[in-house]
């Protein structure tokens, strides 16, 4: 635990605790008024893709004394309380939460509409089979940049199609049945979108007319994915392609030839004719990948 004398520490603005031994923060933490960045994660590389990627701490005290806080990542749902100070933190613009169940994931629903500057917001629910439902969200932060969700949804949040500015999009572990692509296709900022474990469908279709500005696409243990259709005026700026274990994924079900703009193609732990298909001399779709400058599987 950070030692109690931190509180003394009364011009502070930002305690960086990321990667150290810290597990807990004393109640000593509130009188720290003047802090404006609070960085307490502790992120695991080798289990990126994995619930136990990130580390939040637990806080004690009223974190909502903190008025001018901007940033808090990431910290512990711990109870109703924590939750409840979160609506005092009017200027939060980066915000982590880790280990939320479902009951608190509707408490923190209230809590972000008073948020109205968030631009960066992660949620990291309990574990894989605990269900967030961020429905009731009434005024999304329209200058939400960045969001990641690590966490089961029995359907996408009807207000993401609202988010103007955002620029980042990742689901972890959603297990969505309808294609998300359909939310995301007129966001126009959009510019990398990862999907892990987020859709059980066996179909997605990147539209004509959408994702414009889309730089980076992965696309990681989509087990039941088969086919994925790209239509000629869609993902126009694509440089970055990343197809990660999809076994059902069929052998060129998509028209990459349309991606002119695609500077590198990566493609892991896939079916055979797939990485025949790569070869110069190996498959007569290999003319479809010639302009990608960098392919590896």
């Amino acid at each position: 635990m950070l030692s109690k004398s931190t509180g003394k520490l009364q011009n502070l603005q930002t305690l960086d605790l990321r990667h150290t031994a810290v597990f807990e923060l004393p109640v000593k933490i509130e009188k720290l008024q003047s802090l404006q960045h609070l960085l307490v994660d502790t992120y695991n590389l080798k289990l990126e893709f994995n619930f136990d990627s990130i580390h939040g701490l637990r806080i004690q005290g009223r974190v909502g004394c903190l008025q001018d806080l901007q940033t808090l990542r990431t910290v512990e749902a711990q109870n109703k309380s924590l939750i409840r100070e979160l609506k005092k933190l009017r200027h939060l613009r980066s915000l982590g939460i880790s280990k939320l169940t479902t009951e608190l994931g509707r408490s923190l629903c209230t809590s972000t509409e008073k948020m109205k500057d968030v631009s960066f917001l992660v949620l990291f629910s309990m574990n894989s089979d605990e269900v967030l439902d961020l429905q009731s969200i009434s005024s999304c932060p329209k200058f939400l940049q960045v969001l990641i969700l690590k966490c089961r949804l029995r359907k996408l949040p009807y207000w993401i199609v609202e988010l103007q500015n955002l620029r980042r999009l990742s689901l972890y572990f959603s297990r969505l049945i309808d294609d998300p692509l359909k939310c995301f296709h007129g966001l126009p900022n959009l510019e990398i979108l990862w999907l892990n474990q987020a859709y059980d469908g066996e179909k997605l279709h990147f539209k004509e007319g959408g994702f414009w500005k889309l730089k980076e696409l992965e696309l990681r243990k989509l087990n039941g994915l088969k086919v994925v259709n790209i239509d000629r005026r869609s993902l126009p700026l694509l440089e970055v392609l990343m197809i990660r274990p999809t076994p059902l994924l069929e052998a060129w079900s998509f028209e990459i030839r349309h991606l002119k703009n695609l500077k590198s193609f990566h493609i892991f732990e896939i079916p055979r004719e797939f990485v025949l298909g790569m070869q110069p001399n190996g498959d007569p779709n290999y003319w479809k990948i010639m302009h990608v400058k960098s392919v590896r599987c």
